[in-house]
Formats: C-alpha cells, sequence, structure tokens
C-alpha cells in the first residue's frame, strides 16, 4: 500500500507498507493507520526544511561569498528589492558595500612551485621517451616489413636528452605530441602489422593514466595537497576564533599556495559595539596563525612525496578602505580609486625584491610583514615580542626596504623567522 502525506495541501512524501501475510491488510488495519498521516506528514516537512537548511549552510560556507556576517545587509537589500516593486519591473537591485572597513591581508605560498612543477614534467618526459624508444626498436624488431619511413624518426623528432633546456611552451608542445600524435601513429603501426600489437598494448599500458609517465606529477601534486589542505584547516579554525570574537568578512583563495582576506569593521556588525582594542587583537591572531601554518607544514616535511616548503606573507595597510559587492563575481572587492592601490599592492608583493639585491623578500621559514607607514612597526614589534615569548618566533627580526614594484615605491618590510619544535 501507498500512502500520499500532505502538509498544508502540499505532498511532502509518501508511506509504504508491506506484509508478507495478505491478510493483514484490510480496510479496518488500514483505517486505523490514516490517524497517523497528519504526524508523519508534519515530521516530513520539518526533515525536508532541516535538509533544504543543511544543504544551504554548505553552500554558503563552501560555494558563495554570502557570509553570516554580512547575510544581515543582502536580507536587507533583497528585502527592499522586494518591497520597491523593482524586482517586479526587473530593475538592479541596490550595491551592497560596507564603509570604513580595516583590511587584512596574507598569503601562505609554496616556495618555486613553478619551478618544481615543470621540473616533475620533465622527469616525466624523460621516462616517456625511454618507454617510446623500447617501444619502436620492439617494432623494427618484430616487424619485418615496416619500413624506417613509417616509424617516428628519434633524433629528427625529438631529444629527450636536452629537456632541462625546454621552455615551458614547448614543453606543452612536446606533451601534445606525445598525447595526441604518437598515439596515433602506434594503432597504425598495430593495424597494419599485427605481429606489433603486444609490444604497442604494453606501450600504452605503461603511459596510461596509471603508468608512471605521471609518477613525478602525482607526487608534488600529494605534497601540494598537504600543504593546501593543513593550511585550509588551519584558516578555518581562525576564520571560526575570530567570529566568536566580532563578525567579520573572511575570504580565502587557492592558488598554488592559499591566500586569505579579511575585513573588520562596525559597519559589517552595526548592531555591537566595536571594541577599542579589537584591531590589535586581530592583526596579533593573525601573525600567529601564520607562525603555526609555518610550523604545521614544517612538520609535514617527512611527508613530502616531493619536498616543498612555504613562505608566510601579511601586507599592514594602516588606513580603512571601502569594499562592494560584485555581482558578476560573486564575491567583495574594494571600492574607489583610492583603495585600489589596496589591491594593487597586494597582488604584487609576493615577487618583492629586497632593495639593491636580487633575494626575494620571502623566504621558507620567516614571515614577511610589508607595510608603508613607520607607525606599524612599533605595533608589530610588539606583536613579535609576544609570539616570541610563546616560543612561536626566533630572535632574528630584520628591517628591511623593498625594491620598487610597478607603480608602488615607499614599501618596507619586517622579517621574522618560525622557531619550529
Amino acid at each position: 500500500a501507498l500512502f500520499p502525506l500532505y502538509y498544508n495541501a502540499r505532498m511532502v512524501g509518501c508511506l509504504e507498507l508491506y506484509t508478507k501475510d495478505s491478510s493483514q491488510f484490510s480496510g479496518h488495519t488500514l483505517s486505523k493507520i490514516e490517524t497517523a498521516f497528519p504526524l508523519l506528514a508534519q515530521l516530513f516537512h520539518t526533515v525536508i526544511i532541516d535538509f533544504n537548511n543543511d544543504i544551504q549552510d554548505v553552500i554558503m560556507d563552501k560555494f558563495t561569498a554570502l557570509q553570516p556576517s554580512v547575510q544581515w545587509r543582502f536580507h536587507e537589500a533583497a528585502y527592499n528589492y522586494i518591497q520597491s516593486g523593482a524586482r517586479d519591473r526587473n530593475f538592479p537591485i541596490e550595491p551592497v558595500f560596507f564603509r570604513d572597513v580595516y583590511p587584512f591581508y596574507g598569503a601562505v605560498d609554496i616556495r618555486n612551485s613553478s619551478i618544481q612543477r615543470n621540473a616533475a614534467i620533465r622527469r616525466d618526459l624523460y621516462a616517456h621517451f625511454e618507454i617510446l624508444e623500447k617501444t619502436l626498436g620492439g617494432i623494427r624488431d618484430q616487424a619485418s616489413g615496416c619500413t624506417e619511413n613509417e616509424i617516428p624518426k628519434g633524433a629528427a623528432v625529438w631529444n629527450y636528452k636536452h629537456l632541462d633546456e625546454l621552455s615551458d611552451r614547448e614543453i606543452f608542445k612536446t606533451e601534445d605530441y606525445l598525447q595526441r600524435q604518437i598515439p596515433a601513429t602506434l594503432l597504425h603501426l598495430k593495424e597494419t602489422y599485427p605481429e606489433v600489437g603486444g609490444v604497442v598494448d604494453s606501450y600504452f599500458k605503461l603511459t596510461g593514466d596509471k603508468g608512471r609517465i605521471f609518477e613525478n606529477r602525482e607526487r608534488y601534486e600529494k605534497s601540494m595537497q598537504m600543504i593546501n589542505v593543513a593550511v585550509t584547516r588551519h584558516l578555518d579554525e581562525f576564520n571560526a576564533e575570530l567570529q566568536s570574537i566580532y563578525p567579520c568578512y573572511f575570504e580565502k583563495f587557492r592558488t598554488d599556495g592559499v591566500e586569505f582576506d579579511m575585513y573588520l569593521g562596525q559597519s559589517i556588525a552595526p548592531g555591537i559595539a566595536f571594541p577599542p582594542g579589537i584591531l590589535h587583537d586581530f592583526r596579533l591572531r593573525q601573525l600567529r596563525v601564520l607562525a603555526e601554518i609555518a610550523r604545521t607544514t614544517n612538520n609535514l616535511g617527512p611527508y613530502f612525496s616531493t619536498p616543498l616548503e612555504t613562505t608566510q606573507l601579511i601586507f599592514v595597510y594602516e588606513k580603512p578602505i571601502d569594499i562592494s559587492f560584485r555581482i558578476d563575481e560573486q564575491r567583495f572587492d574594494v571600492e574607489g580609486s583610492y583603495n585600489i592601490r589596496y589591491q594593487m599592492v597586494k597582488k604584487r608583493i609576493d615577487k618583492a625584491l629586497i632593495k639593491d639585491t636580487t633575494a626575494r623578500l620571502t623566504q621558507p621559514g620567516k614571515i614577511a610583514i610589508v607595510y608603508f607607514n613607520s607607525a606599524e612597526v612599533k605595533e608589530y614589534i610588539g606583536y613579535i615580542k609576544k609570539l616570541q615569548a610563546k616560543r612561536l618566533l626566533n630572535d632574528d627580526l630584520e628591517h628591511l626596504e623593498l625594491e620598487e614594484l610597478q607603480g608602488v615605491e615607499g614599501l618596507k618590510a619586517l622579517r621574522i623567522g618560525v622557531k619550529y619544535q
């Protein structure tokens, strides 16, 4: 028996009953069951609401920039949009922005990630060409009627001994040759000379998805994934910690490492008093979490398939800025031409060099703190001393000037080593 269940004239589910004894089903027994239908419908309705809320929570947390700390403002904008009739006339919705918020930026980058990745690709190409040479040698031995013109000429087409000299563009062209052109040639040879079928099949087995031609790339990706998972876990815990103190906007981005933005201000939580010392508290906590991340990634070293190191970076911007929600990008960004300077510097400082040298500011095992205003230095030295007392940082503080970046000059930095356990 199958019974539809309705809540407020809307079907919310079905109740299915079965029995192995046909005498158990009668009008009398089924009429007794009907008395439970309203309670079951209420239960189903509650389960549906809980389920939809869970789905919405995951989407809000994992897929969109809409976070609980700023959700009230979107609800307000949506309410105004409906009440004003703009929705019915398909007018644009009002902009969502927050004035005078303090920005925080941090980045955990994998040192020389592009170089490491390309080195892994090159090592896999070596292995691929070695397999290919053996395969073509086997074809020559077994296909007596096969001419040299039908077989790719090694010296004319490739010289894998000089792969180290290839540019990234040439590497991609070489991979395209191996992944697209060579398979077609080998399949044609197998079709023309069936006796080489075993050699060709062996080649495809060795160069398949689980073959050793991807071994080095997989090692690199596995090590990078371990770092990103550990860093993300730290930042998720850090975000929860901050939200319990004062609502703020927190967003992280995955690159070869992980970057994160925070925005803190009264406009994000207008109904909650903005404590006078909270800015300093958040800055200290940001410095602390980067030290903890550096420790964690260092402790992962013995478990890496490919050795990797991380660098840690903070950009201090002393003035509050305005941010607005970009509907097309589904994320917040800085607002106003003056505030664009913050975004511009943030995107360039990871490549910054120490003045009059070719040395990068960011180094493994250290935290670099970039700033404009010298007034911030005294404040951060105080934070550093507190973390040194907790044996999180070394006693090797450096005061550095940075080379001029494109359109940006006057940048300075503090750099401090992390005390590893």
